[in-house]
């Protein structure tokens, strides 16, 4: 047994899963046996051929595993039979807790099998307003270059959807937009239809927030002004005499994932 050689072919193996690689895919190839078993989420890939492909291509957990942090190879057990990395994912939403990835030796240090084991999040916890964390991720939407894409039906019943970078959070249960001056589109719609829904995605970070809720035009002025005030100065300064009308989102529901874990928010009615 070479525990030189088993931690340099599961260190191969782990860059061809992280990056998805062909080079990486083809260097792990040199490693494995040609009777290789690959076994992931319930199912098994044998043959090297096979396999090889399979972690030459794009999943679903390829970004997450590219930014995860993992161990150096140490082995399952004293015979060294097989050897593991585990992975972690600070700071990546729709991310699992951990994954660990299994590789397993024939007595001529080829490898026989790779297996993949993952730690799910648990099921969201139900909130009724929004975390700290969620509302900066809101508030900050435009300077980090993710806005806010906002959704509405028109005056003529049609579905409309538009970034709005002055989306921020007015109370833990409610959003606010500054909208410019205009005689049609979302202002103009909100009295008869004033459902909305909005979309944040961050793919840097996994992050996705879809929110429902029921928009209303304010006119008092302390509520128009601390609208105005809330957003961002680039945006204030496309409608510098505020002629521009404030909109109040209720929130009833926000869904998703950010890297604090799975989202649920419900406000009490």
């Amino acid at each position: 047994m070479d525990r030189e050689l088993r931690s340099k072919a599961t260190q191969a193996v782990l860059k061809a899963v992280r990056t998805a690689e062909s080079s990486a895919a083809r260097y792990a190839a040199s490693f494995l046996a040609e009777s290789i078993t690959l076994a992931v989420d319930g199912k098994e890939l044998t043959g090297c051929k096979a396999v090889r492909q399979h972690l030459a291509a794009q999943w679903p957990l390829t970004p997450v595993y590219l930014r995860g942090a993992w161990s150096m190879p140490t082995p399952v057990t004293d015979d060294g039979d097989a050897m593991q990395v585990t992975g972690t994912f600070p700071g990546v939403g729709a991310a699992p807790l951990s994954s660990k990835i299994v590789v397993g030796f024939a007595d001529n240090d080829e490898v026989t099998r790779i297996e993949f084991s993952t730690e799910r999040s648990s099921p969201p916890r139900q909130a009724t307003e929004l975390s700290p964390e969620l509302r900066s991720v809101i508030n900050n939407a435009l300077a980090n270059g993710t806005p806010m894409i906002v959704g509405y039906v028109d005056d003529e019943g049609r579905p409309r959807l538009s970034p709005r970078g002055s989306v921020q959070c007015l109370t833990g249960t409610q959003l606010c937009i500054w909208a410019r001056p205009t005689s049609k589109g979302l202002t103009a719609s909100l009295p008869y239809r004033p459902a909305m829904s909005l979309l944040y995605r961050d793919s840097r970070t996994r992050t996705t927030l879809t929110i429902s809720g029921t928009g209303r035009i304010v006119t008092d002025e302390d509520t128009r002004e601390a609208v105005f005030w809330l957003s961002p100065e680039v945006e204030q300064n496309h409608d510098p005499s505020r002629e521009g009308t404030a909109v109040v989102i209720d929130i009833d529901e926000v869904t998703g994932s950010s890297p604090a874990g799975p989202v649920l928010v419900r406000p009490s009615r």
